[in-house]
């Protein structure tokens, strides 16, 4: 049954050298030393043990950081509604509703780019994902408080803000798939 196979107890020279295999199992795992792919029997390294404390306490700081990323996500869509209201509207004489498309325009590219949002969590990962959420987030809130600085007219600050905040809504978008796919 066995023809053309030598033992390794033999050691006799062969064109098969199979170290110790049954034939069952060189069918399915084995390997050929002689082929440079390792040692026949390989067995990987057990997984380390942790404290199962340990385990629980990572995760649960993982939710917790998951949590403060979307307070902060939503602390930026709503903060844009309170300082139209008290302040850009008034310092910029722009009317409602001019400050509404703003406002909208934040939702709609959010809207529009939740798929594409899904696509890049898994083409790049959620890691990749909340990290450009972060970071997205972090540079547009900053640029949005940034607008009134400059010396533009109110047009200008009103186009300004539009995009801003559509840029915003577009680095957003995968923050609760990419917060639900980490739990």
């Amino acid at each position: 049954m066995t023809a053309g196979l030598v033992s390794a107890a033999s050691q006799e020279p062969g064109p098969m050298l199979v170290d110790s295999c049954s034939f069952a199992a060189i069918l399915t795992a084995c390997t050929l030393p002689e082929l440079g792919r390792g040692p026949p029997h390989t067995v990987p390294a057990p997984p380390t043990q942790t404290a199962p404390g340990s385990v629980a306490r990572v995760r649960w700081s993982i939710i917790a950081m998951l949590m403060a990323l979307c307070f902060i996500s939503h602390l930026n869509r709503i903060s844009m509604s309170v300082a139209g209201d008290e302040r850009i509207m008034k310092q910029f004489s722009i009317p409602p509703e001019q400050m509404g498309v703003v406002y909208s325009a934040f939702l709609i590219v959010y809207t529009a780019f939740m798929i594409p949002g899904g696509f890049f969590i898994d083409r790049f990962g959620t890691r990749t994902a909340l990290m450009v959420v972060g970071f997205g987030s972090a540079i547009f809130g900053a640029a949005t408080g940034l607008i009134g600085f400059g010396i533009l007219a109110a047009s200008q600050v009103w186009l300004s803000l539009i995009v801003v905040r559509g840029l915003m809504g577009f680095f957003t978008t995968p923050l609760h798939p990419g917060c639900a796919r980490a739990v």
